[in-house]
């Protein structure tokens, strides 16, 4: 929007009043109105389990869901459906102005400009593309003086430095709707995530439209920050509002302001601290205040308190410090999102036992928390470089994971160790086989058993005559067998009849029955 249109905005929509829901919106945004581009066809509300629950309404051209905040009204005094003449056109702007050079103008993250018309419409790329330069190199100004020269937008860019502005038509529906826009801007290509697309539409439809992602989260793969896996946000502006204010504000939305949750958001993706790029009565309950002026200054800066969406350097634990901050977007040249944590290290079981283990690690420096997962399973946070886990089975092997979190709530990468707790208890008893002897009196015979355990055992073997133990022999713990045997000689006047029984115990102290078998005598 041109700066006269934003001021006479800034007070025509204080005047809007909350509309009933329709089928096209929810209770609370403006109502529509083909004047002012507020036209919500293709636009269905978001749900409250959805991916853009937060933001607004919900796109489902192509194989992912994007999210949008709804179209921007155009100011007072603009009806998006009359085209500005090409004389008003050429004097918005400084035609054919450079942008930054930033690299070979085309690699890694981008906004790509698109002048776009639907088929059924002549073509004007040659007279708009040097405007469209203009504009972009306004935008660039706008988001270089907001972070005190320290970022710029990194535009695709020619060997002249300005901006490259795609010729593309498309079908008169796709200017008729934001979400077949999309749909036929991916079927021609588009859809690359290292690139935001601005669309100057050469159309009558909206101001201003954007996609925007609900995503606070202060990471690289913030969803607004062209992930793998995340649909390509576009931005478009019609020509009732072609101008660098409104495609600032648009290319913003889609680089993820604002977000709800930052201070003096709204509930429909904008601001209310005044005056500022992005802040504007965008639906009921919205109330503006006057935090920054002089207005002609800040009309034309982002995030004018710094603290909602925009932010070179945040105050550690503010808002804009522990959630997405637009000035780290990769799509900004110096824009870097702050690296997580370093992984724990040092990582190691200090303590075992049936039930039980510990372990600790080196302390990470900038984390408030470590998270805890046992086997790959989430289990618990602690606030120390230490952990014991209790109620464990006994005789297994587990593997711990480790994960710094800092303040932001940014994870590290995961250490792993693995400890085995101690084997269960032993309580099973021994078994026991005697086995029946024949022999002489007076002679040497040998009284075989068997005892099958799984450990060690020692056995009492007792002598009978009839009920009356004569004799009890005692062995040494050592391994069980089904082939185990005492020597011992029978009396010269032993009289039958004689048996001997046998009882083992483990080193648990687990008792076998006592069994016996016969002493055979001639």
């Amino acid at each position: 929007m041109r700066l006269a249109r934003v001021l006479a905005l800034l007070l025509s929509l204080a005047a809007l009043a909350a509309p009933a829901a329709s089928a096209h919106h929810p209770a609370g945004v403006p109502a529509e109105d083909a004047a002012r581009g507020l036209e919500y066809d293709g636009l269905r509300p978001a749900t409250a389990d959805g991916p853009c629950n937060g933001v607004g309404y919900e796109l489902t051209a192509g194989v992912r869901i994007g999210c949008t905040h709804g179209p921007d009204p155009a100011p007072a005094g603009v009806d998006v459906r009359e085209t500005p003449s090409l004389a008003e056109l050429r004097a918005s702007t400084e035609a054919a102005a450079p942008v930054p050079c930033i690299g070979d103008g085309t690699s890694g993250m981008r906004v790509q400009a698109i002048y776009a018309r639907p088929s059924d419409r002549p073509s004007q790329y040659a007279t708009v593309e040097p405007l469209i330069q203009g504009w972009s190199a306004e935008m660039n100004d706008m988001v270089r003086a907001s972070a005190r020269g320290a970022r710029d937008v990194r535009f695709v860019t020619d060997e002249a430095c300005r901006a490259t502005v795609l010729n593309v038509t498309v079908t008169p529906n796709a200017a008729e709707n934001f979400e077949a826009t999309i749909q036929e801007l991916a079927l021609q290509g588009f859809v690359r995530n290292d690139r935001k697309y601005l669309v100057w539409m050469d159309a009558s439809k909206y101001c201003g439209i954007a996609g925007m992602y609900p995503d606070s989260r202060v990471r690289q793969l913030n969803r607004n920050n062209g992930p793998l896996g995340v649909a390509a946000l576009v931005a478009r502006v019609d020509t009732g509002c072609w101008d660098g204010h409104t495609a600032t504000h648009e290319l913003v939305h889609t680089l993820g302001a604002v977000q709800g949750g930052s201070p003096n958001a709204t509930a429909y993706g904008h601001c209310t601290d005044e005056y500022d790029v992005m802040c504007y009565t965008d639906g009921a309950g919205t109330m503006l205040r006057i935090v920054c002026f002089p207005r002609s200054t800040y009309e034309a800066r982002l995030d004018c308190n710094g603290d909602d969406y925009f932010n070179v350097s945040p105050a550690p634990g503010s808002w804009l410090g522990l959630h997405w901050n637009v000035a780290n977007s990769v799509f900004l040249e110096g824009g870097v999102v702050p690296p997580p944590p370093a992984a724990p290290t040092a990582l190691r079981a200090t303590s075992a036992g049936q039930t039980q283990l510990a372990f600790e690690w080196a302390s990470v420096s900038g984390a408030v928390a470590y998270g805890i997962s046992l086997d790959g399973m989430v289990r618990e946070n602690t606030g120390f470089p230490r952990i014991e886990l209790n109620g464990l089975p006994c005789g297994c092997s587990f593997e711990l994971g480790v994960e710094a979190l800092d303040a932001r709530g940014e994870t590290s990468a995961r250490a792993v160790a693995s400890a085995s707790t101690l084997a269960c208890p032993d309580r099973q008893p021994p078994v026991v086989t005697p086995r029946a002897v024949s022999g002489k009196r007076g002679q040497f015979i040998k009284l075989r058993y068997g005892v099958s355990d799984a450990a060690h055992t020692r056995e009492t073997i007792s002598i009978y005559r009839g009920t009356t133990r004569t004799k009890t022999l005692t062995t040494a713990f050592g391994p069980s067998t089904s082939g185990q045997s005492v020597r011992w000689r029978i009396p010269a006047n032993a009289k039958g009849p004689l048996r001997f029984c046998v009882r083992a115990a483990d080193r648990a102290g687990n008792p076998s029955e006592t069994r016996c078998a016969p002493i055979r005598l001639p």
